[in-house]
């Protein structure tokens, strides 16, 4: 019994030792600690602020590029408009798409902005400006769902103006950073159409290979087995001839 009280006695010691270094600790360092706490404070209160601040700025973002979007359904939906004077209403639309874009600059909203104006100066056969546009929509959010179709559609607007290279390093790209994109397959094949035309016939091959092996479910899958029986024939024509 007396072990059992010198026992609880040394332990009731123990923890007064420790409070007692707390306090003495709280009272040394309180200017320190009363700074640290309101750096704190203010840190967190920043952060919710600025999270306040982006999430309102999206909010508006989205709905500018909403109302332009009604608009743009609106002209496409009207049956009655000539070609002339459609054209025109799609041009007047582009410029609207390009506000959301000036005034929202790094929301989601111009990127998708962006994608709405490159598609409609494609249709309109304005293919460098579309390049633009879609350059735009993917320059400031890079990771974004919209970013891999505008990094897409751009390397088509310079495969319609043969400028080969600008596309295979888009395509590079887009295989880089969208790895799990459902485009990739896509990407694969007109890559390796790129490379066929520059008888680079390994990585044609290689790209082709990819595509039968790992995308079953894309229908790109039997044209690419088809190009490959094509590229190994070319391939051994060539064997033949040396």
């Amino acid at each position: 019994m007396a072990k059992e009280i010198e026992k609880r006695y040394h332990e009731e010691d123990r923890l007064t030792i420790l409070v007692h270094k707390i306090e003495t600790f709280i009272i040394t360092h309180a200017k320190k600690i009363m700074f640290a706490s309101i750096a704190i404070i203010v840190l967190v209160g920043a952060f919710f602020l600025i999270d306040y601040i982006v999430k309102k700025g999206e909010e508006a973002a989205n709905n500018s590029f909403g109302l332009v979007y009604i608009k743009y359904s609106a002209i496409k939906n009207d049956k009655d408009l000539k070609k002339d004077e459609l054209n025109k209403k799609l041009s007047e639309i582009v410029n609207d798409f390009k506000e959301v874009e000036k005034k929202y600059p790094k929301s989601l909203a111009a990127s998708r902005s962006a994608l709405f104006a490159g598609n409609i100066l494609y249709s309109q056969g304005k293919i460098k400006e579309a390049a633009q546009e879609y350059k735009k929509g993917y320059e400031n959010r890079r990771k974004s769902y919209v970013a891999v179709l505008c990094m897409y559609n751009e390397a088509l607007c310079y495969l319609q103006l043969e400028d080969y290279n600008k596309s295979e390093s888009i395509y590079k790209n887009i295989l880089s950073s969208f790895k799990k994109s459902y485009l990739i397959p896509t990407v694969n094949f007109e890559l390796a159409q790129i490379y066929e035309a520059k008888n680079n016939v390994k990585m044609a091959k290689t790209l082709y290979n990819d595509i039968v092996k790992n995308y079953d479910w894309s229908n790109w899958k039997d044209l690419a087995e088809k190009r490959l029986i094509l590229v190994e024939n070319y391939s051994e024509s060539k064997k033949i001839k040396k």
